[in-house]
């Protein structure tokens, strides 16, 4: 089994106008938006379709250029992780095929580097079609992740893979500080350049000497849902606790204060918070210095950065877009459509409806497969939940059961009147027990009869080994349960089609069926009459005498 593993960082690109003159590599209204593509001019068009995250190591370059027409085509694959530079909340997976027919069939699940032996699954998996070749995957998560694993026949066609873990948010958004030192404005910890030296001029500063209580605050534009935030403070070692123990809030629209952090690291120059998975929309954040360090309190830091996206119902870089009435709080960002496509869920662009039972899939087309006991499978991958109809390795259902058990994940024994289990293999008793467990019940009532009417003359004596033998047939499926002595009748080579009350069997033999005078068909030593509706139907199926069993 083939596995594929990429490494790479996040990054998101979009189209929009600039209405001023921006410095290369920026773009939109105020020059806020930062391009991550090889090629991108001021107003953020790209050369290629949408750009493709930088790679430190990848397997097969062809995911990772951009181009989505440069493919890597094996039936063989069967796995592709992904592997991320950093953990990140996950937002969405842009990725690319060469056939049309496979766009939606990729399966996500999560995994974190330091713990491989847990499995964390794409919650309400969503498909955004882009375009017949190129298709958007969300998911719900409440972690960070470093290690994406792409199942399903999509990735025997990639083409190309992004993943977006949030968009800096923050870039280049209304700041204020309540002073400054000179010239570390309060702009500086929102204009993209990470450089945590002090004084190569790109960090935060207060006044100490006149700022008691010194806070620095971000403004959104638009409401955003936030999912994690990170401080980049200085490098030289003592003016970094300066932002330990900061006080960190987010407010939202109503200007409440929602949420609260103390910032307790120390060691290193930088480190990520996860935020907000009650998706609250956000408004503004604020940090506040240390009260330990007044009345000289002071503030610095060289960059923050804060991912999320737009709140639901709106979409665009700057948010102000508002989505399609048939999914008003369910488009995408990027484009505003609407989810077309749920996995393991029925109403799409909802996807709040798991699939039935019996179903699983793409908005549950996919029916569950028969060797799952009751058709009940797993709504995302088609596993079986139940347990195995006539296969011993649940949840796949793939190994059959071996000579001599049958049922429910193999576990029940083949009945004693076969003997090898050849048939017990071969027929439908192998799958479901269908001969065991309705013949069983059958027989027993049979053996009451025969308790209660046991002294009966000799015709009810009959009708008794009729009964049997018919318990027998269902038992076993096998005509032959019964074993008789065959008559002198004279034996004639051929197929016979014989209906026996509600019994109907076709046999080929060359021994043992022969005709009588008397318009009665002598079959396997058994006399048939060939009576009308009338007729006892356990007189017509009754041993030719003399009858004479086997020994």
């Amino acid at each position: 089994m083939p596995w594929i593993t990429a490494f790479f960082l996040v990054g998101f690109v979009r189209v929009i106008e600039s209405q001023e003159k921006c410095n290369s590599g920026w773009f939109g209204e105020r020059c806020q938006f930062q391009c991550h593509c090889s090629s991108c001019d001021p107003t953020g068009d790209l050369i290629s379709s949408i750009a493709t995250p930088n790679a430190s190591v990848v397997s097969y370059s062809p995911w990772l250029d951009g181009d989505d027409l440069t493919c890597y085509v094996n039936e063989a694959i069967k796995n592709v992780v992904v592997t991320l530079w950093k953990q990140v909340n996950f937002q969405w997976i842009r990725l690319a095929v060469s056939d049309p027919n496979v766009v939606d069939k990729f399966n996500l699940h999560f995994e974190k580097v330091d713990i491989l032996n847990k499995r964390y699954e794409c919650s309400r998996q969503r498909f955004h079609l882009l375009n017949s070749r190129v298709v958007e995957i969300r998911c719900d998560m409440d972690e960070l992740f470093d290690r994406i694993v792409l199942e399903g026949e999509g990735v025997t066609s990639l083409c190309s893979i992004n993943v977006n873990g949030g968009r800096n948010v923050a870039m280049k958004q209304p700041t204020e500080q309540t002073s400054t030192n000179g010239t570390n404005v309060a702009s500086n910890a929102v204009d993209g350049n990470s450089d945590s030296n002090f004084n190569h001029g790109s960090c935060t500063l207060t006044n100490n000497e006149t700022d008691t209580s010194p806070t620095w605050t971000l403004t959104f534009d638009e409401p955003m849902i936030v999912n994690s935030f990170e401080i980049i403070t200085r490098e030289d070692d003592p003016w970094r606790k300066y932002v330990y123990k900061s006080a960190i809030q987010f407010f939202d629209t109503n200007n409440d204060n929602v949420l609260n952090y103390t910032y307790l690291i120390y060691w290193y120059p930088w480190y990520q918070f996860i935020v907000n998975f009650n998706k609250v929309a956000l408004k503004k954040l604020s940090i506040t210095a240390p009260k330990e360090s007044f009345p000289t309190a002071i503030l610095t830091f060289c960059e923050i950065n804060i991912f999320g996206d737009c709140q639901p119902g709106y979409w665009d870089l700057d948010c102000k877009k508002t989505c399609d009435t048939r999914c008003p709080t369910s488009c995408s960002v990027v484009d505003g459509s609407c989810t077309t496509r749920c996995l393991g869920y029925t109403d799409a662009p909802l996807c709040t409806k798991e699939c039935p039972p019996n179903k699983w899939g793409v908005n549950c087309r996919e029916n569950c497969s028969d060797r799952c006991a009751n058709r009940f499978c797993n709504n995302l991958d088609g596993s079986c939940t139940s347990g195995c109809n006539g296969y011993s390795d649940p949840p796949y259902c793939t190994q059959a059961c071996t000579n001599g058990r049958y049922g429910l994940n193999c576990a029940s024994p083949c009945i004693e009147t076969c003997p090898d289990c050849e048939s017990c293999m071969e027929e439908d008793n192998k799958l479901k027990g269908t001969y065991f467990g309705i013949g069983f019940g059958v027989c027993a009532v049979c053996i009451l009869v025969i308790l209660i009417f046991g002294v009966i003359y000799i015709k009810v004596i009959h009708r008794r080994y009729n009964i049997c033998k018919q318990c027998v047939i269902w038992c076993t499926g096998d005509h032959d349960g019964v074993e008789v002595k065959p008559t002198d009748a004279e034996p004639i080579n051929g197929s016979a089609n014989v209906d026996i009350g509600s019994l109907s069997t076709d046999r080929t033999t060359t021994t043992n069926i022969s005709t009588s005078a008397s318009g009665r068909s002598i079959i396997d030593g058994y006399d048939v009459l060939q009576g009308g509706v009338n007729s006892d139907p356990y007189d017509m199926y009754r041993p030719c005498p003399p009858i004479q069993r086997s020994t």
